[in-house]
């Protein structure tokens, strides 16, 4: 899949995994206003398998990071963690191995980027028992540090890591954590001055599992995490505040009672404090999407479907054809998968642009630069930029 950052003077930067290639591989593109696009990058290492996407942070002057999986070469392959730096000034640098080369397995890497430059990247190791949360840090004059364990609880396998940072680089991680009999959502937060704190669980809802949480941070280091959480019988959204005075509040739950599972949350929050978070929900019939609003002033408030299909679940029809395409792309049948993409984008509805058509647009582009149609991919990956900008859906700074 394409991902795009775009800074606070409008240029982007584009990069996507190939495995189309004998081994995969990282490029990226950077597109500034007035000088349209630049010439195809390389960013990975030119050994080993980039494995699955690659996820990128910007900051407001236009330095990237751009963090991946790679599966090593050589007699003992192992998957691991690489990042790769632009520099306005310099272009691309080498790319840098960040988990240690002795541990076991390291996937799903996720980073976020302050003002200044500084970078946080978390991802999950397994050690020969478990999975657990590591992080690094970099810093534009030190370089990285050493990767850290930021968790301790050693009952049972760690998963999906996010983490979020404010403008004075202090950093929350979110991650689901499983005690040998569930799953609980926990969190870590760090501070420039003191590194690492301890490791705590940030929901206490014994009912059921606790998967997928997402955070978002805002300029004073105030933070709200959103995660499902099954109550024995269905799914359900709930939510966490973190402030610096007073750490972490009480869990709530911020979706309806509806008949069907609340899953997939994802949150933005504003320089006020103000959040938005929206989640997909089964209605019984078909699946939709809704949201819901959080003000420092008055708390969280109703939840609100969003969209308006009332006759039928069109989301869930378009992002399967978008997931079949996917899948022709990955297996190198490029005109199955330019069908699949070329029909997503003409069939989705206005309600859909913000989730699907700019994700399609991005594929169809990176479709059509493979069958070699390199000026019809380059519109298609620019008007996939001019809706996510006009949308808001690329200042990654602003962790929308």
């Amino acid at each position: 899949m394409p991902v795009v950052a775009m800074d606070a003077g409008g240029t982007a930067v584009v990069v996507w995994p190939d495995a189309s290639l004998a081994a995969g591989r990282a490029f990226s593109r950077r597109h500034a206003p007035g000088n349209g696009w630049s010439t195809l990058q390389q960013i990975d290492r030119d050994e080993g398998d980039v494995l699955g996407s690659v996820e990128l942070a910007v900051d407001p002057i236009g330095n990237v990071v751009a963090v991946w999986s790679e599966r090593s070469d050589g007699l003992d392959p192992r998957d691991s963690i690489w990042f790769n730096r632009y520099s306005v000034d310099s272009g691309w640098e080498t790319p840098v191995r960040l988990d240690s080369e002795d541990a076991g397995d390291a996937s799903d890497p996720q980073v976020a980027m302050d003002p200044n430059g500084n970078a946080i990247v978390v991802w999950h190791q397994f050690d020969g028992t478990q999975e657990s949360i590591w992080a690094a840090r970099s810093t534009p004059d030190d370089g990285w540090s050493a990767a850290e364990l930021i968790e301790t609880e050693n009952r049972g396998h760690a998963g999906d890591p996010r983490v979020a940072i404010d403008p004075d680089g202090n950093a929350i991680a979110v991650w689901h954590q499983s005690d040998g009999a569930r799953a609980d959502v926990w969190a870590n937060h760090f501070t420039p001055s003191g590194g690492w704190e301890t490791a705590e669980r940030i929901e206490t809802n014994r009912e059921g599992e606790a998967r997928l949480p997402n955070v978002a941070m805002d300029p004073d280091g105030n933070a709200i995490a959103v995660w499902h959480q099954s109550d024995g019988s269905r799914l359900h959204i709930w939510s966490n505040r973190y402030t610096p005075s007073s750490r972490w509040g009480g869990a709530e739950q911020i979706d309806g009672d509806h008949l069907g599972d609340a899953d997939h949350p994802r949150v933005g929050v504003d320089a006020d404090g103000n959040a938005s978070a929206v989640w997909k929900q089964f209605d019984g019939n078909t699946v939709k999407i809704w949201a819901n609003r959080y003000s420092p002033d008055v708390g969280w408030g109703a939840p609100e479907r969003i969209d308006t299909d009332s006759e039928g679940d069109a989301l869930a029809s378009n992002a399967i054809r978008q997931t079949e395409g996917i899948i022709h792309l990955q297996r190198g049948r490029l005109e199955e998968a330019r069908a699949a993409f070329a029909e997503v984008v003409e069939r989705a509805t206005a309600d859909e642009e913000r989730y699907l058509r700019t994700a399609a647009l991005a594929n169809l582009g990176t479709t059509l630069w493979r069958t070699g149609e390199h000026e019809e991919a380059l519109r298609c990956l620019e008007e996939s930029l001019t809706i996510r900008k006009r949308l808001g859906l690329v200042i990654e700074y602003a962790q929308i």
